[in-house]
């Protein structure tokens, strides 16, 4: 945990991801709860750091604890839904539809073992 805010300091501007983070939490020691509290509370508010956290609940459903770390407000939070059955045919139909019905781009023939790529000639010494 602190060497992985410790790297992201030194490469800022730079994002910090962490996947499912109520999972996560709901299974760490509350020493590790401790740190990773002390280490998001001690980064500068002007830190170029984006950390993102995904969890499949409500932020008010979130543990006390992490909504102190992320606050909810209109700006810290973003909620999405899963998309429709016509959205993922209207974003895969290229993918699935389209492309694998089209002859892939012709490629240029490799050279034979005669023929070579002329090389520079090199400097003299």
């Amino acid at each position: 945990c602190i060497q992985v805010f410790r790297e992201a300091r030194r490469v800022v501007p730079c994002i910090v991801y962490i996947p499912r983070i109520t999972a996560c939490w709901n299974v760490m020691s509350d020493t590790f709860k401790a740190t990773f509290t002390s280490v998001i509370n001690t980064l500068p508010h002007d830190l170029s750091m984006l950390i993102l956290a995904t969890s499949e609940c409500l932020p008010a459903d979130l543990p006390q604890s992490l909504q102190q770390i992320f606050p909810v407000t209109a700006d810290g939070c973003y909620l999405t839904t899963p998309p429709s059955l016509d959205d993922r045919r209207c974003f895969f139909y290229d993918v699935i539809m389209s492309k694998p019905l089209c002859n892939p781009p012709s490629k240029p023939l490799p050279l034979t073992e005669t023929e070579h790529e002329p090389l520079p000639v090199a400097p003299a010494p």
